[in-house]
């Protein structure tokens, strides 16, 4: 497997973790440190270290000192939706 393809999986891999587990609607609410992301989302903080290491990367997270956020253009598309009343 070639460096590219594997460096293409891993952020897959990171992107669909986020998703699943809450990482970015969390962080679409505002800002969060790690420590604040783990406790709420109920993460392992070493598994949360390495998505959060991947993602930036990527321009799909910045970081500002202990704190993680979504960039303007990534909120956008996280941002929580109001449901419609059935």
């Amino acid at each position: 497997m070639t460096a590219s393809l594997m460096e293409a999986f891993a952020l897959g891999a990171a992107v669909e973790l986020a998703d699943r587990r809450g990482l970015l609607r969390e962080l679409a609410r505002g800002p969060r440190s790690a420590a604040e992301l783990g406790e709420r989302l109920a993460l392992d903080a070493r598994g949360l270290a390495r998505v959060l290491d991947v993602l930036p990367t990527h321009g799909l997270l910045q970081r500002s000192g202990e704190r993680w956020a979504l960039p303007a253009a990534v909120a956008t598309c996280s941002a929580p939706t109001p449901r419609r009343a059935s």
